[in-house]
């Protein structure tokens, strides 16, 4: 049976609600998390602090999504996610297809040989590219076309994971390298895989959210219209941030310098696209 629509809006509001507070959670710990690997002062205790944020982040998003989605959007926080375990599981247990490595004991808990913070980085990461992608190749409140936001999606999460890879594996020691490369000392074939499991997630999400309707927001604030759909992108770019920082504290210019541009660039667009909050269709449009 399908749900009573007014039951829907409801349950969204409420999954709205509870996505800024995570966020707002996030906020308050960004900082400290920040600038104590930039300064090498880390404390004992601190160590696993960017996988809690990389949970913060991913519960965040799997809020936003029903609340912004419904139904259809806790689709996408379960298929995504899923996918990132299983590409990640084969990967630390097989050198394929990112190259030979392994997570050491610093994320917790674990699905195997897979840091749970992991996989919800998975969903965060896509998400957000995936919406920055969209909102960029949008003109006159038209997309482009969904291999396009792909393409361009897929290619931003590489940008970003140019930046992740010296501070999680050579300064916080998430994971290790078996096997070196020209970038830092990390394997080249990690990034075509990242632009391939980018591009695969990314037309995912084109085919599940890319028409789907959203459900209308019961509030009329200004955080609820124009902050909160941003969500997403604004959690890949906050973290673009801290890897940059972090990166060009620790002495790693040349990931310093790709977030440097990145940003810069993320910041040429919105300063000249005027994103338009197109009104959501109604419920009944959903797709189930």
């Amino acid at each position: 049976m399908k749900p009573d629509g007014s039951l829907v809006i409801k349950i969204a509001s409420r999954a709205r609600r509870c996505a800024l507070l995570i966020f707002a959670i996030y906020a308050l710990l960004f900082p400290g998390s920040t600038l104590t690997p930039a300064l090498d002062a880390v404390p004992v205790w601190g160590t696993s602090m960017g996988g809690l944020l990389m949970i913060l982040q991913g519960s965040t998003v799997i809020a936003w999504l029903a609340g912004v989605y419904g139904w259809r959007g806790v689709q996408v926080a379960l298929v995504l996610p899923l996918a990132g375990w299983a590409i990640e599981q084969i990967g630390a247990s097989s050198g394929f297809p990112f190259g030979r490595y392994s997570y050491s004991a610093l994320l917790q808990p674990q699905i195997g040989l897979v840091p749970v913070a992991i996989t919800l980085a998975w969903l965060t990461l896509t998400l957000g590219a995936w919406q920055l992608a969209r909102l960029t190749l949008t003109h006159d409140g038209r997309h482009a076309a969904p291999y396009q936001i792909a393409l361009l999606a897929a290619t931003l999460t590489v940008v970003v994971d140019l930046q992740i890879e010296t501070v999680a594996s050579h300064i916080n020691g998430y994971w290790i390298w078996i096997d070196g490369g020209f970038y830092e000392g990390i394997p080249p074939q990690n990034f075509v895989a990242w632009w391939c499991t980018g591009l695969l997630m990314s037309l995912t999400l084109e085919r599940m959210l890319g028409s789907a309707a959203r459900v209308p927001a019961r509030s009329s604030n200004r955080v609820t219209h124009v902050v909160f759909p941003l969500l997403p992108g604004l959690l890949l770019l906050a973290s673009s941030a801290m890897y940059t920082v972090i990166n060009l504290a620790r002495g790693y210019l040349l990931p310093g310098i790709v977030g440097l541009i990145f940003l810069s660039i993320a910041l040429l667009i919105a300063a000249r696209v005027r994103v338009a909050l197109v009104p959501p269709r109604p419920l009944h449009q959903t797709a189930d």
